[in-house]
C-alpha cells in the first residue's frame, strides 16, 4: 500500500512546503479582490501575507556566485515531510542504465521548492555544505516562476543553517538505537549552526526539536527515494571514450548558441546528472592558471565503464601530490582509484547493511543482483560485500568557476572517498590537450552527499553486481587493506587458510578472503610460502608470504653512519610534510628476490619513528634538538639491523599493483617475525626484480 507521510509538528508561524501552493493562490485571490475594489497597498508594497517562514531540508544547491548586477546569489532545492515522495514504481533502477548506453527514460520529477537567496555580501548567504542540511528561512517572498514555486529573499530576510555535530549519534538516538542516557539533541551545543543576521535569534527548544525531526527524516528520505530525476541521469559508461571524435545524437545540437559552444557540443556525449565518488582533487598550479583554464580538476568513479583510467589532466607536482595524498590518506595504499576510496566504500557498505532491515547475504530468487530495494519493502536487498578491488573507469571533471572550486577545495570541501552529485553537467574536450572531461559550468549544481543516499546505494549495488559477474577489475585500482576481524561478517566462501595451518592440513580460526582475478572468475588464490607465487601472480593481488630482508633501497648500512637514514625519507613537492619513501629487499630460501615498497604508515609502525623526526627540518616549527634527531636515527638503524640480521624470517601480506603497465610490490601490513634461529635455511641469492628507482 501507499506509504503514509509522517505527522509533522511545525513550530508556531512556520509553514510547511505543501501549504505554499494554496497560500500563493490565496494571496493572488486577495490581490485581485483589492485591485477590483481599488484598494491598492500603500507605496506599492507587497501584502504581509506574501512573506513566509519555513523550515526545510536541502536537496541540491549551487555555490555562491555573482549576478550581472554584482550581487551574490545561491540557489537551493529544498524539501520537507509534507511534499509527496517520488513514485518508486515509476523509478527505473540505475543499475540497468549502468549496463546500457541507451537513452534514459523520460524525466521523473522529484517534488521540491526552489529557494533563491541574494545578498550584497557573500558573508550574508547561508552556508550550505551537504545534502540534508536543515535551513530556517525567515521572511522570504513566495512567488511562482515557469510553473514552479520559489522562495526568494529580500533585504529583510534572514537564514540559519543547522547540521548535527555527530550525525551518527543523532540518527541512532532518534531511531531508538542510541544510548538512552545521552543528552538531548535539542540543545545548541549538539548542532553546528550558522546565521546570516547580524543579531540572530537562536532557535527555541521547539525549533531544535523540529530541526532534529526534519534532519532525521531527510536522511531516511535521501536513503529510500531518488534525489534526482531519473530521466536526467547518466553514468560514466555512457560517456565517450578519449578516442571518440564526435558526440552522440540526442543532445540539443547547439541551437541558439555561439560558434565556440557549438564546436564544444560536437564532442558532447552526455549531458545531465551524475552521482559518483571523488578519487582525487587536483588544483591547477597558479603559474599555469589563465582566464581560459579550469581552476582545478576532480577525478571521479561510479563503477561503470571499461576498466581503465583517463590520463591525469596535468603533468605537475600538484597533480602527482594530489594522487599521492589520495593514496596515502591513512589507508596505506596507492592506486587509481586509491585504497582510501576502497576503505570509504567498505565503511559505506557496512553502514548500509546495518541500516537495512531484512538484509540477507543471498540475493532473492529471480531478483536483479544489482537492485536496491526501499527499506520499507520486503524482502530486503541483498547484503553487499566490501569490494577488494574496483571495476570501472576513472574520468576527469574540469571545474571552471571560482565559486565551485572554492566549495570543493575549501576546509569543508571534498576529498578522496566523498560521494558527490553533479547536476547539469556535460562532457567535452579541453582546448590544447584535447582531453575529454566532464565540465562543471556556471549553472551546474555540485553537492556532497551522505553515504546512504539512494543513488549512492544504487552505484555500490551495481558495482557489486559487476564483481559477482566476474567483470574485469581496473588494473590501476588500489586494493582494500585487509581487516580480518571486520571482514568476518561479510566474507563469502572464497577463503584461504593461514599458511601454517594449511601446511599441517588443519583448518584455522582466522581465514583470509581472497581476490577473484579479472577475466578468471573461478580462479582461487592460495597463501604462498615463498616469493615465487608473488612474482608469477598477475596484478592486482594480495598474498601472505614468508621472506627474509636483505636490505633497503635506497641502501642503508645498519652498521654504518646513522645520517644515511635521511635518504629513506622524502617531502612532497620538495617542502611538504615528510614521509618514508623506500623499499625493502626481500629474499627467501628458494632464492627468489623482490623489492617491496613500504607505505609511510607501515614504515612508521615498523621502525617506531616518525619520518619528520629523521628528516631535515624545513620550517621553524620542525626545528628541534639535534641530539633527539640523532637518537631517532640510531633507533631506526637498530630496527633495520633486527630486520636484516641473518636467520630472521618474517611473514606479511604483499600486494601487487600495476602502474603504467608495470607490476610493483607493496608491503601491505606490519610483518611478523616467525623465526630468528641461526639454523634457519640460508636465504638464496637470486636476481632482484622490480628495483625501485628514486
Amino acid at each position: 500500500g501507499a506509504r503514509k507521510r509522517p505527522r509533522v509538528s511545525h513550530p508556531a508561524g512556520f509553514a510547511s512546503l505543501s501549504s505554499l501552493r494554496p497560500l500563493l493562490e490565496s494571496v493572488r485571490s486577495r490581490k485581485m479582490d483589492r485591485m477590483r475594489a481599488g484598494d491598492v497597498p500603500a507605496q506599492g508594497g507587497l501584502p504581509p501575507s506574501d512573506r513566509v517562514d519555513v523550515y526545510a531540508s536541502v536537496l541540491n544547491f549551487t555555490p555562491p556566485h555573482r549576478t550581472k548586477s554584482g550581487d551574490w546569489m545561491i540557489s537551493a532545492t529544498v524539501i520537507d515531510e509534507s511534499l509527496p515522495l517520488p513514485d518508486l514504481s515509476a523509478t527505473a533502477n540505475n543499475a540497468a542504465a549502468a549496463a546500457s548506453d541507451s537513452t534514459p527514460a523520460p524525466a521523473s520529477a522529484v517534488p521540491h521548492v526552489t529557494l533563491i537567496v541574494f545578498s550584497r555580501h557573500i558573508s550574508k548567504l547561508p552556508r550550505l555544505a551537504m545534502a540534508g542540511d536543515v535551513i530556517r528561512a525567515h521572511r522570504v517572498i513566495l512567488q511562482e516562476w515557469n510553473g514552479e514555486l520559489q522562495l526568494v529573499s529580500r533585504r529583510f530576510s534572514s537564514f540559519a543553517v543547522l547540521r548535527p555535530r555527530d550525525p551518527s549519534r543523532m540518527l541512532s538516538a532518534r531511531t531508538g538505537e542510541g544510548d538512552e542516557d545521552s543528552p538531548s539533541a535539542s540543545t545548541e551545543d549538539r548542532w553546528e549552526s550558522s546565521f546570516t543576521a547580524e543579531n540572530p535569534t537562536p532557535p527555541t527548544g521547539e525549533e531544535y526539536d523540529r530541526a532534529q525531526a526534519l534532519w532525521v527524516w531527510a536522511q531516511r528520505r535521501l536513503e529510500t527515494h531518488p534525489t534526482t530525476p531519473v530521466g536526467m541521469r547518466f553514468v560514466v559508461s555512457q560517456m565517450g571514450s578519449q578516442g571518440e571524435s564526435v558526440g552522440r545524437p540526442g543532445n540539443d545540437g547547439g541551437q541558439g548558441q555561439g560558434q565556440g559552444q557549438r564546436q564544444q557540443q560536437q564532442h558532447q556525449s552526455v549531458n545531465g546528472d551524475l552521482t559518483a565518488m571523488v578519487t582525487a582533487v587536483i588544483p591547477v598550479p597558479p603559474a599555469q592558471r589563465t582566464p581560459a583554464s579550469p581552476r582545478g580538476f576532480l577525478r571521479v568513479w561510479d563503477g561503470t565503464g571499461p576498466p581503465l583510467c583517463d590520463p591525469v589532466p596535468l603533468d605537475s607536482l600538484f597533480s602527482r601530490a594530489a594522487l599521492v595524498a589520495a593514496g596515502d590518506g591513512g589507508s596505506g595504499g596507492g592506486g587509481d582509484p586509491p585504497s582510501e576510496v576502497l576503505v570509504r566504500i567498505s565503511e559505506l557498505v557496512r553502514e548500509l547493511n546495518e541500516s537495512t532491515p531484512g538484509s540477507d547475504s543471498a540475493t532473492p530468487t529471480g531478483a536483479n543482483p544489482g537492485a536496491v530495494t526501499s527499506t520499507t519493502a520486503a524482502p530486503g536487498p541483498p547484503l553487499l560485500i566490501p569490494p577488494k578491488c574496483l571495476c570501472g573507469r576513472v574520468v576527469n571533471v574540469a571545474v571552471w568557476e571560482d565559486a565551485h572550486w572554492d566549495l570543493l577545495s575549501g576546509p569543508a570541501g571534498v576529498r578522496a572517498g566523498t560521494p558527490l552529485r553533479l547536476r547539469n553537467i556535460r562532457d567535452g574536450r579541453l582546448s590544447g590537450s584535447g582531453l575529454r572531461c566532464l565540465m562543471v559550468h556556471p549553472k551546474s549544481f555540485v553537492t556532497p552527499l551522505p553515504g546512504r543516499t539512494y543513488e549512492v546505494k544504487e552505484m555500490l549495488a551495481a558495482h557489486g553486481a559487476r564483481v559477482r559477474r566476474g567483470d574485469p577489475y581496473n588494473g590501476r585500482s588500489g586494493l582494500l587493506p585487509l581487516d580480518p576481524v571486520a571482514e568476518d561478517d561479510y566474507d563469502d566462501d572464497e577463503r584461504v587458510r593461514d599458511d601454517e595451518g594449511a601446511a599441517n592440513g588443519e583448518a584455522t580460526a582466522t581465514e583470509r578472503p581472497r581476490l577473484i582475478q579479472s577475466g578468471s572468475p573461478e580462479k582461487r588464490l592460495t597463501a604462498c610460502s615463498s616469493l615465487s607465487g608473488c612474482l608469477g601472480e598477475p596484478a592486482p593481488f594480495r598474498l601472505l608470504a614468508r621472506f627474509g630482508v636483505s636490505g633497503t633501497y635506497p641502501p642503508v648500512d645498519p652498521r654504518g653512519d646513522a645520517s644515511a637514514v635521511e635518504t629513506l625519507c622524502a617531502r612532497d613537492g620538495g617542502g611538504g610534510s615528510a614521509a618514508y619513501r623506500f623499499a625493502l629487499c626481500l629474499v627467501d630460501g628458494a632464492g627468489d628476490r623482490l623489492d617491496a615498497i613500504v607505505p609511510d604508515h607501515v614504515a612508521e609502525a615498523l621502525l617506531g619513528v616518525d619520518a619528520a623526526d629523521v628528516s631535515a627540518a624545513v620550517t621553524e616549527s620542525e626545528q628541534g634538538s639535534e641530539n633527539f634527531r640523532s637518537e631517532q636515527m640510531e633507533r631506526v638503524l637498530r630496527k633495520l639491523y633486527r630486520l636484516t640480521r641473518g636467520g630472521s624470517e618474517w611473514r606479511g601480506y604483499l600486494k601487487g599493483v600495476l602502474l603504467n603497465g608495470e607490476k610493483f610490490f607493496v608491503l601491505d601490513t606490519l610483518p611478523e617475525e616467525v623465526s630468528s634461529s641461526a639454523k634457519s635455511a640460508r636465504l638464496g641469492q637470486g636476481d632482484r626484480v622490480n628495483a625501485v628507482s628514486g
